[in-house]
């Protein structure tokens, strides 16, 4: 940016009732240093400890001074509880002002040269409304800018992968409407009061771009400047237009990097690890017997107890879809199955909201991890069926409920079509699918069904099927014993 004049805004939230979520100025220093790059002509930050506020001042000011050659002086400011803070350099005077809140929403009607975006994280209840607040913030952010105008904005991860129509036609307009250069993913321990990961995008309204630079910092660790490590990096990866359209304009990285390809010639050792794993576990699990807190054997008559068989049952069930994904992968590698893609092999709903009633009731209720309490409101009738976690820490992973109960909306129900697989064999391809490796979002976590719904997979005909699902008949009937045992265990905590 060379700009003769020019006029920034500092878009913040620290509304009275909303001060312990907001993020307000308190944004770390390396953070600051992003989001001031493309204004700031000097190397170093001015004065941080003034807050974020502060800086974008002293550094707009000061730039105006290198360029007209200008005494200019500013005076000790602090940032107070108004809302936004927006400052205008003309000629020799500069111009602050707070807007509150409620105008903000409404939309400002002035336009910057430079708008700085470091919105709250979570909803708001303005007029009713439950809406992102990073949305909405951002929305008004787009509105003000100038024709050549920069942005630069501090987000939560969440709104580059979320599905709702909202957030896909904002990442849209973005894409479409502007010059998307760079899109920077932050460690999820930038924020010290908060676990989430956060990134922040650079953009300015011009022509869009053709390829949309994408750093991927999630896993860097004691990094003294993220703006250094910026300015030294190539793109982890480069976003194009007919990717994004095909996407619904994800900007996560984990939407377009193909999934790792398996080494067939590590599969033999990986199932003789998992067959020994396998064997030891059953040998040390069979008495059922566990000592308690005082040392004298118990038939799950603690809770101690109770926490160790289903550490014990969890282990062996994941040891034992192990090994038959090993099986599978070696079976698939001699015949040659088909491609399909997993919304011509299921149908997916997601559950209801949770009833208020936890306790005692008729039926368990399957949330995202499995069993975690019972109620007497039942929406899925069927014994037997397939579940994958959809929120939270456990979203992706799939798993069999053994008995008709209340599906929560962190889950997501699959319903094979039993024409083209077999239930048993669709959710060996759904575990081998890994979902769990494909989470998006920033705090909470999530998949979506259309993820599941555009997974290829590799289909034998139902005949290869049966006759895998009948070679392994034995190993399977013991991971149903314990996953069922599990369940009961599930239910009485």
């Amino acid at each position: 940016m060379n700009l003769n004049y020019l006029s920034a805004i500092y878009a913040s939230y620290l509304e009275q009732n909303h001060k312990e979520n907001a993020l307000c100025g308190n944004i770390p220093e390396q953070v600051t240093e992003l989001l001031l790059f493309p204004l700031n002509p000097i190397k170093e930050i001015l004065n941080p400890y003034y807050g974020t506020n502060k800086i974008i001042a002293q550094t707009s000011f000061y730039w105006r001074q290198l360029e007209q050659g200008t005494e200019m002086r500013i005076e000790s400011w602090n940032p107070k509880t108004e809302t936004i803070f927006c400052c205008n350099m003309k000629s020799d005077q500069l111009e602050i002002k707070n807007i509150p809140l409620t105008e903000w929403m409404q939309g400002v009607t002035e336009t910057f040269d430079y708008v700085m975006l470091n919105p709250p994280f979570g909803y708001s209840n303005i007029e009713k409304k439950k809406e992102r607040l990073e949305n909405l913030f951002l929305s008004h952010a787009l509105n003000c800018l100038k024709e050549g105008g920069f942005c630069t904005a501090f987000l939560p991860n969440g709104f580059l992968g979320r599905q709702s129509s909202d957030n896909i036609q904002l990442r849209k307009n973005i894409s479409l409407n502007h010059h998307l250069q760079s899109i920077i993913l932050l460690p999820k321990s930038i924020l010290s009061t908060s676990e989430i990961f956060t990134s922040v995008l650079y953009f300015s309204k011009t022509a869009p771009a053709k390829k949309i630079s994408l750093y991927d910092f999630r896993n860097k660790k004691n990094i003294n400047s993220f703006l250094k490590l910026y300015r030294s990096s190539e793109p982890n990866w480069q976003l194009e237009q007919q990717e994004l359209e095909e996407h619904q304009y994800c900007f996560l990285p984990e939407e377009y990097i193909p999934s790792k390809s398996f080494d067939f010639e590590e599969i033999p050792s990986r199932k003789k690890s998992l067959h020994a794993l396998w064997s030891e576990l059953q040998k040390n699990q069979d008495s059922r017997l566990y000592e308690d807190h005082y040392g004298q054997t118990s038939i799950f008559n603690t809770a101690k107890c109770v926490s160790t068989r289903k550490g014990q049952l969890k282990k062996l069930i994941q040891t034992g879809y192990g090994l038959l994904e090993c099986e599978l992968l070696l079976y698939c590698g001699y015949i040659q199955p088909t491609k399909e893609m997993g919304k011509s092999l299921a149908h997916l709903k997601t559950g209801d909201l949770c009833p208020t009633d936890h306790k005692n009731g008729k039926y368990p209720c399957y949330g995202a991890g499995g069993i975690y309490g019972s109620t007497n409101t039942c929406n899925i009738p069927q014994s037997t069926g397939i579940v994958i976690g959809r929120v939270g820490n456990f979203c992706g992973n799939v798993y069999w409920t053994w008995q008709p109960g209340f599906l929560s909306n962190n889950a997501i129900w699959v319903e094979p079509d039993r024409e083209k697989v077999i239930p048993d064999f669709l959710f060996l391809l759904l575990y081998s699918a890994h979902f769990q490796n494909k989470r998006r979002g920033g705090g909470q976590q999530y998949i979506t069904q259309s993820m599941i719904q555009n997974q290829i997979f590799y289909l034998p005909t139902l005949s290869q099927q049966a006759d895998f699902l009948a070679q392994h008949q034995t190993l399977l009937e013991q991971i149903h014993f314990y996953e069922q045992e599990l369940g009961q265990l599930e239910l009485t905590e």
